[in-house]
């Protein structure tokens, strides 16, 4: 006599397994065309710091790795390029300082790090901050409600307002150190970081960001603005990656820009 669940069960994992199959090979077929091992992790890491985008100056493991993490959260970001490519140096930059053991865990055994609880922008000196109910959407600009509705649940309720330090990336990067990649993930407030950053830009290979396609914040900036401000700095759209979908239609991507005169 045969039992409905384990018959349920048993349909169920007979029509899982070829799509499971077929995307196992994909996942294998796209990292060994990019030189990696479908080791355990691996594709995690290469979907969250987009290595698919990256230029192919950037994936080579013969020389060093210089990251500059703008809005690194709880390292996130830096685990995943630490598990692709070799590092030599990380500049962190993150607000809340709740973040900081995690961060800083994610930080170890990278040779030189330089971690900086602070915002980051055009000036030195300090500036308001929205935490959010998720840590990810906190930014120094306030959410607009709208949005709300097309992410989980709470996500963008404002928990508590903070005043925190911020800095300009070029008061903080050394004028000597070249920089691998910027990534910057600052939610909406892009166009402060980059005039704060003019000279660190230059010196930089690739800048990978997040655009938004529907305003999230008060007074966030355009792609428009994002786009002339990085061509008047030497840099052309290389990629960008498929959006995020929610209710209304495509709300965001990941972008990322060469430096045309060091590519």
């Amino acid at each position: 006599m045969h039992d409905k669940k384990f018959d349920t069960a048993r349909r169920w994992l007979r029509n899982l397994t070829p799509f499971g199959l077929i995307e196992w090979r994909r996942r294998r077929f796209l990292l060994g065309r990019h030189g990696l091992s479908h080791g355990r992790g691996t594709w995690e890491a290469f979907e969250a710091c987009r290595y698919e985008l990256w230029p192919h100056s950037l994936r080579r493991r013969d020389r060093p790795f210089v990251l500059v993490d703008v809005g690194a959260n709880e390292g996130q970001f830096v685990n995943a390029v630490r598990r692709l490519v070799p590092l030599q140096s990380v500049y962190a930059f993150e607000p809340q300082a709740a973040c900081k053991g995690e961060l800083g865990r994610a930080l170890a055994g990278i040779p030189q790090t330089s971690l900086h609880i602070a915002a980051v922008g055009g000036r030195d000196g300090e500036t308001g901050f929205y935490v959010t109910n998720n840590s990810k959407m906190s930014s120094t600009l306030r959410p607009r409600e709208q949005i709300a509705a097309d992410y989980d649940a709470g996500d963008f309720g404002v928990a508590k307002g903070l005043t925190v330090p911020i800095v300009r990336l070029d008061s903080c990067v050394p004028p000597e150190v070249g920089v691998s990649l910027i990534k910057i993930d600052v939610q909406g407030a892009e166009m402060e970081v980059l005039k704060g950053g003019t000279a660190t830009l230059r010196r930089a290979e690739a800048v990978l960001m997040e655009i938004n396609y529907q305003d999230h914040y008060i007074g966030s900036a355009s792609f428009h603005d994002v786009y002339m401000q990085l061509r008047g700095l030497g840099y052309r759209l290389g990629a960008v990656s498929g959006p995020y979908i929610g209710a209304s239609g495509p709300l965001w991507a990941d972008a990322l820009f060469v430096n045309e005169e060091l590519a």
